[in-house]
C-alpha cells in the first residue's frame, strides 16, 4: 500500500475536539502544559511549535476576553429577567454582583489553558504548518513518525 508524501488539509473536526479537550490539535497529546500559565514551547509527542509567530497568542486573549464579556451579557440579561418578573419588588443585587465579580476575576484564570489550547486550534485549522515548521516539528519530535501517523488516523 503507497502512502503519500503529500502534506493534507487539517480537518477542522478533528483540530476543535483537540484544542476544546486541552490538548494538541495536530496529534492528540496532552501534557502541553508545565504550570496552570505555562505552555511548553513544543508538543511533546509530534513536535510542533506552539507559538508559530511572534504576537501568536495575543489571540487567546481576546478569546478569553470575548468569552468573559460573554458572560457577563448573560449575567446582566438574568438580572433584566429577575427586574421584569420581579413585580415591582426589589431584586438583591449582591448575588448578581458577586457573580459578576467571580466572572471577570476567576473565569479568565481558569479558562486560560483551554483558551490557549482552542487558539492553537483555530491557528492550526487556519494555516498548516509550512515546510520550515514541518521540520522544526520532525526535530522536537518524541515519538516515532508511524505511531503519530497511527494515532492521528
Amino acid at each position: 500500500m503507497a502512502t503519500s508524501s503529500a502534506p493534507t488539509k487539517p480537518q477542522w473536526g478533528p483540530i476543535l475536539k483537540r484544542g476544546f479537550t486541552k490538548r494538541c490539535p495536530r496529534c492528540g497529546s496532552r501534557k502541553l502544559f508545565t504550570g496552570w500559565f505555562r505552555l511548553k514551547e513544543h508538543c511533546p509527542r509530534c513536535g510542533m511549535r506552539f507559538e508559530r509567530e511572534n504576537g501568536a497568542f495575543t489571540g487567546v486573549y481576546l478569546l478569553n476576553f470575548g468569552v468573559v464579556l460573554f458572560l457577563l451579557w448573560a449575567l446582566m440579561m438574568v438580572y433584566v429577567a429577575l427586574l421584569a418578573t420581579s413585580e415591582g419588588e426589589p431584586v438583591d443585587l449582591a448575588p448578581i454582583v458577586a457573580a459578576g465579580v467571580v466572572i471577570t476575576i476567576v473565569f479568565p484564570v481558569v479558562f486560560y489553558p483551554l483558551a490557549t489550547t482552542i487558539w492553537i486550534a483555530l491557528h492550526l485549522g487556519s494555516a498548516d504548518l509550512s515546510p520550515a515548521e514541518q521540520e522544526e516539528a520532525e526535530a522536537h519530535r518524541t515519538v516515532p513518525r508511524d505511531e503519530l501517523e497511527l494515532a492521528s488516523s
